[in-house]
C-alpha cells in the first residue's frame, strides 16, 4: 500500500461503511479502489488488505450492485468514481487537507 496515511484512508473508508451498516471489508475494498489509479486484481486486493480472495470476491460483486464500483475478476476492479470520488475527495480532513491527500508518510 501507499503509506500510512492511504492505510487510513482506507480503514477509515471500512469503518464508514459499518457505521452505515454495510460491510466493513467491503468499505476497505472501495477505499482501496479509490486510490488505484487503474482497475485492481482480486489478488491484489486479497494481498494488500490482507484478506481472503473469496471474500474480496463477494464484497466486490455486492459493491458493484450498490453501484461502488464496475469491472470483473478477469479485467479487474475499479471505483466508480463518477458518483463517489467527489463526495469523498473533497471532504476536508481534520487536518484541512483534502480527503484523498495521501502523500506522505
Amino acid at each position: 500500500m501507499r503509506g500510512q496515511r492511504a492505510q487510513q484512508f482506507v480503514e477509515r473508508s471500512g469503518i464508514f461503511f459499518q457505521s452505515e451498516g454495510l460491510p466493513r471489508i467491503g468499505g476497505r475494498i472501495f477505499g482501496l479502489l479509490l486510490l488505484a489509479d487503474q482497475a485492481v486484481s482480486i489478488d491484489s486486493i486479497a494481498q494488500e488488505l490482507k484478506v481472503s480472495k473469496p471474500s474480496v470476491s463477494t464484497n466486490t460483486r455486492v459493491l458493484e450492485r450498490w453501484g461502488f464500483s464496475s469491472g470483473s475478476e478477469d479485467r479487474g476492479i475499479a471505483a466508480a468514481t463518477t458518483a463517489w470520488r467527489p463526495i469523498w475527495c473533497t471532504a476536508p480532513c481534520s487536518n484541512g487537507s483534502n480527503g484523498c491527500d495521501v502523500s506522505g508518510p
